[in-house]
């Protein structure tokens, strides 16, 4: 069976995120593999069927987004809550592999799609990652832990319980 290059998303030209894109990658144009945009709704595409891993920080949001998607993640922590995540996507739940470095480099970013994307190892991180995807769905749910954890802290921090 052929498979078809996946795409990719880009920044908009001139942008922080289109010259850090080109520092990593080397990358001049999308030679027709992507499309450049200003701004993207990052669930809508992390939804597309073409998406076959998610490039991020590994903030919460991103992570939630990412697993409910049903997409595998490469982390690349930078700081706050990003290293502890990066850890538990990668070592604990095992849907996310990390770029190797203190900054991003060609050569890491290379490695690590080309870890996510072979065959063997898609496989695997995408069967977890569809494996966990409902209990995403379930804790962001009207009754769920994330819901009920996040008025708990507004309690406290209201001082309506203490």
């Amino acid at each position: 069976m052929e498979q078809r290059p996946r795409s990719m998303l880009r920044p908009k030209p001139n942008s922080y995120g289109e010259l850090l894109l080109q520092m990593i990658l080397g990358l001049n144009t999308t030679n027709g593999w992507g499309k450049i945009v200003p701004w993207a709704p990052q669930v809508q595409v992390l939804n597309h069927c073409s998406i076959g891993v998610f490039v991020t920080n590994g903030g919460w949001n991103s992570v939630l987004e990412s697993i409910g998607a049903g997409v595998p993640m490469i982390c690349r922590s930078f700081f706050t809550d990003n290293p502890i995540n990066t850890w538990m996507v990668e070592r604990v739940w095992r849907v996310s592999v990390r770029i190797e470095c203190r900054s991003f480099t060609k050569h890491g970013t290379c490695g690590a799609l080309q870890l996510v994307l072979s065959s063997s190892s898609y496989d695997g991180l995408k069967q977890r990652v569809e494996a966990l995807k409902d209990l995403v769905h379930n804790s962001v749910g009207p009754n769920g832990s994330c819901v009920h954890n996040f008025n708990t802290l507004v309690d406290v921090v209201t001082g309506a319980t203490l």
